[in-house]
């Protein structure tokens, strides 16, 4: 590995102040191919959080459950949290099988010098146990690994135990189709606490690349995230001087293993998500865009969607007796709070600043959604109807 720069890092302007972004003190670059996900070059950073993300196929759940069996199971007899956004997710035969190719690598066998050779599930806890040649299987008196849903109730999760937590893998950070939970965030830093009880544990986040506005980017002030170089680690350090928390970001180049399964894939159609699953580019999902150009003069209306840092201007147009939404990238503040009609995910008490399109208080909101709920709405690229649908998905997801 070679450190290739050392940055500062920066405030990004926006029309609303909303946090400060992390430094970047050190970029390291890994070019080196490896057969599947190399989990020793971030393990070997000292980081309070490991966020990984690439493309599918290239075993990076695998490659870290086995790192923490290795590091925090068997050399300090802690305990693993596996955390999924939701619930259901979290819990029933897909994850049953978490473990079970590990199982048949013979990995239990070996880091347990062959006291235990398998793993067994039920209600969302997995413990070890040894088979013998007789069928006579013999189960741990504890558990190593216990499942938790972002999404269950707080109260409840508090009344479990989760033993003596040594790491916290969250699978799946970014999402794609059915977007993020109400409050998120929120419910991540309660899920910390809750089976942390104060103890510092690595937390280790794993995504494919489907989302480059993940919310957590910015929240963490992981400001370059989304258009970090693959091949190369960032190491932030944000918070206050005396009490910083270091963020280790990894965007690993495609694995031998993917590479090859990309032969399933021959007829690649250059579709953003054949882009992801092949070489772990961003996939931003497929948006209508823009079939014809138009005059400034036809615009007739303007309006704004903030998502976190990113600012999207609406312009309603009119061209040729036809009437549609166009909505493009704004790259500059936003003029004025005070009179322009605004939709975002932030409080705010002034009445053209709003929240929830989806609830209309008066005709002007009734006629801008209108547009969407019409399927009239284009867009300049992907990049921004990916934000206008994090944005509805936000709300979408409100309970």
């Amino acid at each position: 590995m070679k450190i290739i720069d050392s940055l500062k890092g920066k405030i990004l302007k926006k029309s609303k102040p909303r946090e400060v972004r992390g430094d970047i003190v050190e970029s390291i670059e890994k070019k080196k191919e490896t057969e599947y996900y190399d989990v020793e070059p971030m393990w070997a950073i000292p980081s309070n959080y490991y966020l990984i993300w690439s493309g599918r196929q290239d075993g990076k759940t695998y490659g870290w459950l086995l790192k923490l069996l290795e590091e925090v199971v068997f050399k300090k007899n802690k305990t693993i949290v596996y955390v999924r956004r939701k619930q259901l997710q979290a819990t029933g035969r897909r994850t049953e099988e978490l473990f079970k190719q590990i199982v048949r690598d013979g990995h239990i066998s070996r880091l347990s010098n062959n006291k235990w050779n398998g793993v067994h599930y039920f209600g969302g806890k997995f413990t070890l146990t040894l088979a013998d040649g007789n069928g006579k299987i013999t189960k741990d008196d504890s558990f190593f690994c216990k499942t938790y849903g972002l999404d269950q109730d707080i109260e409840d999760a508090k009344g479990e135990g989760y033993g003596e937590v040594g790491a916290i893998l969250f699978d799946e950070f970014m999402s794609f189709e059915e977007g993020y939970l109400w409050n998120e965030l929120s419910k991540f830093n309660n899920m910390i606490s809750t089976v942390t009880r104060g103890r510092i544990v690595p937390i280790i986040m794993l995504g494919n690349t489907v989302d480059p506005d993940c919310p957590y980017f910015n929240q963490f002030g992981l400001w370059r995230a989304n258009c970090q170089e693959q091949g190369t680690i960032d190491v932030y350090e944000v918070g206050p001087e005396n009490n910083k928390t270091i963020f280790a970001c990894d965007y690993p180049l495609p694995s031998i293993n993917s590479k090859r399964n990309a032969i399933l894939y021959a007829y690649d159609d250059g579709s953003q998500t054949s882009t992801m699953i092949n070489y772990g580019g961003w996939d931003y999902g497929e948006f209508p865009l823009l079939p014809i150009k138009f005059l400034h003069k036809e615009i007739r209306r303007v309006f704004y969607i903030v998502y976190y840092d990113k600012i999207v201007q609406c312009e309603v147009v009119v061209h040729e007796g036809i009437r549609f939404l166009y909505c493009h990238q704004k790259t500059t503040p936003i003029r004025n709070w005070d009179r322009d009609l605004i939709f975002t995910i932030d409080m705010d008490p002034r009445r053209n600043v709003r929240q929830n399109m989806m609830k209309p208080i008066d005709d002007l909101g009734k006629y801008v959604y209108s547009f969407f709920q019409n399927d009239n709405v284009y867009y300049q690229d992907a990049s921004v109807g990916r934000t206008v649908k994090n944005y509805f998905d936000y709300y979408k997801n409100k309970r």
